[in-house]
């Protein structure tokens, strides 16, 4: 009879557990009543502690059901329409069809590293075009048919242009035109000397600059062409420069150069460098040894001049003198030149008058025969002398 009383105590004062999944935090809550005949749950037992006697973190709660599917990955955004760029080749007025592919190819080249798109050649879209415009694709270099063959292939941008002769140089020519607005984008020409290495370098860089605005080479290069097989030594701005074959490579901007090579007198100019034009420089050496071959003659010639002068004069003092009649040929000569009576050694009888002026006059001509006999030998010698140190200065110099 005691057991009921036990019973109903039990139950109000027992709590009941909170269900199982329930996420809020557990709370203080009011007993209630159990109905009559209802044993209560006991509580769970806390789970046991790990070996290191750290209590194991809580699982995460779900986030979901097993059911639930995942959300599906959002669709990519479809790409738009791949830039074209129609590169024609260039149109020949001149320069020659070796040439004018080289650069063609050249430009193709560069257009495709450029270009920030797909790059094609009238070989590459032939399938796409008739075979009338495929040979105008061959002449085209102005602005109208560069509009109206991108049209056809469906380009965005078209490159033209033309390599032409003009005396000893190239005329390279690029232009751009945009096919959307049919305008010019882009209109680069250069004049470049006709040596390989600098009209290859200005196709490449006139192509960078009309697609994009820049020069791919910031350093320009410069042909320097020696009058002379020498060693040279370039200085650029007074320091050595790095001479590749017979270019250097300066930046735009003004430099002065100077070209040194033994036995020559040292070369040098002041040029403006200007970005993507190469340039090409004649270097004459002049020798720095004098030449003394000129003095050489020269002073032989003097010698010779003045014996002739003093020739006459010998004769005429010889002549008054009389000394020269009874010689066999020279007194032939001299007696028909002088009358031998009237000379200073066959006048008979002469007067003191006579003999002195006949002396005097033989004295004058003789001495002014003897002073440019004098010189003529000293020219002579001295002509001698100066060929003898030209030819040693010469031996030295090689």
């Amino acid at each position: 009879m005691f057991a009921y009383p036990v019973l109903i105590v039990t139950c109000l004062l027992g709590q009941t557990p909170a269900p199982a999944g329930d996420k809020a935090p557990p709370k203080a809550q009011t007993a209630a009543p159990a109905d009559a005949g209802t044993e209560q749950s006991p509580p769970a037992a806390p789970p046991p502690p790990d070996d290191t006697g750290a209590e194991k973190p809580a699982a995460p709660a779900a986030t979901g059901t097993a059911d639930t599917p995942p959300a599906p990955a959002a669709p990519a955004a479809p790409e738009g329409p791949k830039k074209r760029l129609l590169v024609l080749n260039l149109v020949d007025k001149g320069a020659g069809p070796e040439v004018t592919q080289a650069l063609t190819d050249a430009v193709s080249k560069q257009a495709a590293e450029s270009y920030i798109g797909e790059v094609v050649t009238p070989k590459d879209v032939e399938t796409e075009v008739q075979r009338g415009e495929l040979q105008m694709m061959a002449g085209c270099d102005s602005d109208n048919c560069a509009f109206s063959l991108g049209t056809l292939v469906d380009a965005e941008r078209v490159l033209a242009g033309n390599v032409a002769k003009v005396g000893a140089d190239y005329l390279i020519t690029l232009l751009v035109v945009d096919v959307g607005s049919g305008k010019r984008e882009a209109f680069e020409q250069r004049k470049v000397p006709a040596f390989n290495e600098l009209y290859f370098y200005a196709a490449k860089q006139l192509t960078a600059i009309a697609l994009t605005g820049q020069s791919v080479d910031f350093a320009v290069p410069v042909m320097l062409e020696f009058s002379e097989d020498v060693d040279p030594k370039v200085l650029v701005d007074g320091k050595e420069g790095q001479l590749q074959g017979k270019l250097v490579m300066l930046d735009p901007g003004s430099h002065e150069i100077k070209v040194e090579a033994a036995g020559y007198e040292t070369w040098k100019t002041s040029i403006d460098v200007k970005a993507g034009q190469p340039m090409s420089l004649r270097v004459e050496f002049v020798s720095s040894r004098i030449p003394l071959w000129p003095v050489t003659i020269t002073l032989a010639g003097v010698g010779v001049v003045l014996a002739a002068i003093a020739t006459p004069l010998y004769i005429v003092a010889h002549g008054r003198m009389g000394t020269l009649h009874d010689t066999p040929v020279v007194g032939g000569i001299m007696g028909g030149l002088f009358d031998r009576d009237e000379t200073y050694l066959y006048k008979k009888p002469a007067s003191s008058a006579f003999l002195s002026g006949k002396q005097s006059e033989v004295f004058l001509f003789a001495v002014m025969g003897d002073a440019l006999i004098g010189t003529a030998v000293v020219a002579e010698l001295c002509a001698a002398g100066v060929l003898t140190a030209d030819v040693v200065w010469w031996a030295l110099a090689e």
